[in-house]
C-alpha cells in the first residue's frame, strides 16, 4: 500500500515538474518539484531508499529534461541520502521536514548549478547568489505549502 502511495505521489511530481513548474518560472528560477519528494520519503524511509529514489528521480528528470545528463541524478541521490538522516527524526515532523528539505534544497542546486556552469565565466559566488539561493528558497516555499496540503495520515509510517 505504502509503494502505491509513493509511486502515485511521484508520479504526480513528475507532471506538476514537466507542465507546471514552467507556469511558476521567475526569471529562470523554477520550483523542484521531484526534490520535494524525495527529500519527504528520504525523511520517511532511510538513506539507502533517499539514494536510490533520488538517482531514479533524477535520472527519470535526466531523460525528460536532458540539459547535461546525469546531473540530476547525481544532485538527486546526494540530498536523498542527506535527507534520510535519522538524527532529528524525533521532533515536530512538519517543521523538520521543512528545515531538512531547506538544507537539502540549498545543497542539492549548489552540487546542479556550479557543476552545470563548470567552465563558464560564472564564480561559484555567482552561481550561489543567482541560481542557488532563489532556487532552494522557491523550492522551500512550495515544499512547505506541499508538506501542509498532505493529509496527516502520510505523516507518519
Amino acid at each position: 500500500m505504502k509503494l502505491f502511495s509513493y509511486a502515485f505521489l511521484i508520479i504526480i511530481c513528475v507532471l506538476l515538474q514537466l507542465f507546471f513548474s514552467r507556469l511558476l518560472d521567475i526569471k529562470g528560477i523554477r520550483p523542484d518539484f521531484l526534490l520535494i519528494v524525495v527529500v519527504w520519503i528520504a525523511y520517511r524511509e532511510d538513506r539507502f531508499v533517499g539514494t536510490i529514489l533520488g538517482f531514479a528521480i533524477g535520472l527519470l528528470q535526466d531523460i525528460f529534461e536532458p540539459q547535461f545528463f546525469g546531473l540530476s541524478a547525481l544532485a538527486k541521490s546526494i540530498a536523498g541520502f542527506i535527507a534520510g538522516r535519522p538524527f532529528y527524526r524525533d521532533l515536530n515532523i512538519k517543521y523538520w521536514t521543512g528545515v531538512n528539505l531547506g538544507i537539502n534544497s540549498f545543497i542539492h542546486d549548489f552540487i546542479y548549478f556550479n557543476i552545470y556552469y563548470l567552465g563558464t565565466d560564472a564564480s561559484i559566488f555567482k552561481t550561489t547568489f543567482r541560481y542557488v539561493i532563489p532556487g532552494s528558497f522557491y523550492t522551500l516555499i512550495i515544499g512547505i505549502i506541499f508538506y501542509n496540503l498532505l493529509p496527516k495520515r502520510y505523516w507518519y509510517k
